[in-house]
Order: structure tokens, then sequence, then C-alpha cells
């Protein structure tokens, strides 16, 4: 789903789509990244309340060629990420190199919050992988299990991995990731 305006998305609603209903998420899955915010969607665009499961993520040339993204990629815009659910999601490197088994933000400022993250993978930053993104916040999420493809050198972070930039993480539960060459928890 590419979300190239200023748009926010809330799921998880009661059956007749009246009143907000977090127990009953709204579920993506897809054989790209879920959801992609890019430029336009500017600084109001969000999603909250979704879970997004199973997801394989965007080929994507930058840094260079590959999947990005396994759930949601973000490309030079702000979006928030709130009150949502990643299970197995993953940047598979079938194709190359890969980022971000549940998010990848690039050139960007997102606050990603009270989620959680569960089974994520990539060649770095199973979870969460943050390129030359400016004052990024991570916040209130619980981050497990996640992995890197592999164990060679460019294997980083299974959780979390930010290269650039800068970012606030703040009151996260990380545990249980592994399987990288440096930094199972953040690099």
């Amino acid at each position: 789903l590419p979300v190239n305006w200023t748009v926010r998305l809330s799921g998880g609603w009661d059956n007749s789509f009246v009143t907000r209903d977090t127990r009953n998420p709204t579920r993506i899955r897809g054989i790209s990244s879920g959801i992609r915010f890019t430029a336009n969607a500017g600084t109001f665009a969000g999603v909250d309340g979704f879970e997004f499961h199973d997801s394989q993520g965007v080929m994507f040339d930058q840094p260079q060629v590959g999947r990005y993204g396994g759930a949601i990629f973000i490309n030079g815009c702000s979006p928030f990420i709130r009150n949502c659910t990643f299970t197995d999601n993953s940047a598979d490197p079938t194709h190359g190199f890969s980022l971000g088994g549940h998010i990848f933000a690039m050139n960007s400022t997102p606050e990603i919050s009270g989620n959680t993250f569960y089974g994520g993978s990539a060649t770095s930053g199973g979870a969460i992988a943050l390129l030359d993104c400016t004052d990024a916040l991570i916040q209130n999420n619980i981050i497990s299990d996640s992995s890197c493809y592999g164990i060679g050198i460019d294997n980083k972070g299974a959780a979390i991995y930010i290269t650039g930039g800068s970012a606030q993480l703040i009151n996260n539960d990380i545990q249980n990731n592994s399987g990288c060459y440096q930094g199972g928890g953040l690099y």
C-alpha cells in the first residue's frame, strides 16, 4: 500500500467500524512491504493499530540493491508507527542485501512507539533499520526474537541497526535477538 500523501491509517475497529478496538487489529500481509511511506507523506502521515505479518520487503537500490522494510518502508518523510504488532516479517536478501525485517527508514524522522516486534529478519536490522535518519524516536516498544541472515561482517543489529543520523531510544524492551556478527540487540 503506497502512501504518497498525508494520510493517517487507523486499524483496530469493532465490527460496526464505529469504535476503535485494539483487540481486533487490522491485518496486513504483503509480498512487498505492507505500507510504503514516501516523501509526499510529509509529517502528518502514520499508521496506528495494525498487525503486519509475513511480509517480505520492497526491492530498492539504495544503499545497494536488495529488499528493505519487510512490513513498512519509509523514505524521506516523518510518519508515526504506533500500537502495531509485527510478526515474522523479513527483508529477504535472496536478491541481494537487505535492511529492516519489520521497518526500514531512510532520510526520515519516524516515530516508532508502543509496538510489539517479534521474529523479524534481515541482513542487518532484523526488526528496525534506520539509514541517515535525523531525530528518529523509538520508544516503548517490545522487540524480541529478531535475527540477521547469516553471520558475516555485514550482519549487524539483530533488533535495531542505526547508521548515520541520530535516534532516541527510550524505554524499549529488547530481548532474545541474535544471529549477527555485531550487535545482538543494537548496532
